[in-house]
């Protein structure tokens, strides 16, 4: 793997983490009554979208399974149409698509790490 790649991918893992570890003490309610935090989520959202953005397609072609589309999609919305989207939807994303976005760059990195040690 290319280093540049590594590094997007322990930035894009991190933001998962920052996501999750956030909405581990959420409820729904408290999330959509509380905007500061939906904004938060979203711009954690975007710059993984952004991040992803700028993986080389080589590695976006080799891990299809990661929904490299949608990821890059949802920053477009974040960033131009912030105000065509449903919080509920977000909470559906973070609650759910961001761990196993998580586990996925997880599983990347170590697979990646052990071809290197070959």
């Amino acid at each position: 793997m290319k280093k540049k790649d590594k590094h997007i991918l322990k930035r894009m893992l991190d933001e998962t983490k920052i996501i999750s570890d956030k909405m581990n003490i959420l409820n729904e309610k408290d999330f959509l009554d509380d905007l500061f935090v939906q904004r938060g989520i979203v711009m954690g959202m975007l710059i993984i979208g952004e991040l992803a953005k700028n993986l080389d397609s080589e590695l976006q072609q080799k891990y299809t399974d990661v929904p490299w589309r949608s990821i890059k999609g949802l920053r477009d919305v974040a960033a131009h149409g912030y105000a065509s989207l449903e919080m509920q939807d977000i909470w559906v994303t973070a609650t759910k698509h961001i761990p196993a976005l998580e586990q996925e760059l997880q599983a990347i990195m170590e697979k990646e790490k052990d071809m290197e040690d070959s």
